[in-house]
């Protein structure tokens, strides 16, 4: 019973449909036009803009945090060089070469 109540319910959709499948088309671009009327441009615009400079802003961020990292990599490197040679002399100690 209740799958006859559905395919009934099914037929008189598509019946439903057919006429609007016609015209399909011409009713797409109409309610295309009359969506496009209630759009504010410059509102669009303007929200465009603040997303490219929010994006713009992220890029440069990464940009500035990737050259602090390789700064201080470079820096640990530096300090690691100077221990080793600090470690190096004072392994020889004062006899060193006698």
């Amino acid at each position: 019973m209740a799958l006859s109540v559905a395919s009934r319910a099914i037929r008189s959709l598509s019946a439903f449909k057919a006429p609007w499948r016609a015209c399909g088309a011409s009713l797409v671009a109409f309610r295309m036009r009359e969506a496009a009327q209630g759009i504010d441009r410059e509102a669009l615009a303007d929200r465009a803009a603040a997303l490219r400079e929010g994006r713009e802003a992220e890029e440069r961020q990464a940009e500035l945090d990737a050259a602090r990292d390789h700064e201080l990599e470079r820096q640990q490197e530096i300090e690691k060089e100077r221990d080793s040679i600090a470690d190096r002399q004072r392994d020889r100690g004062l006899d060193y070469g006698l």
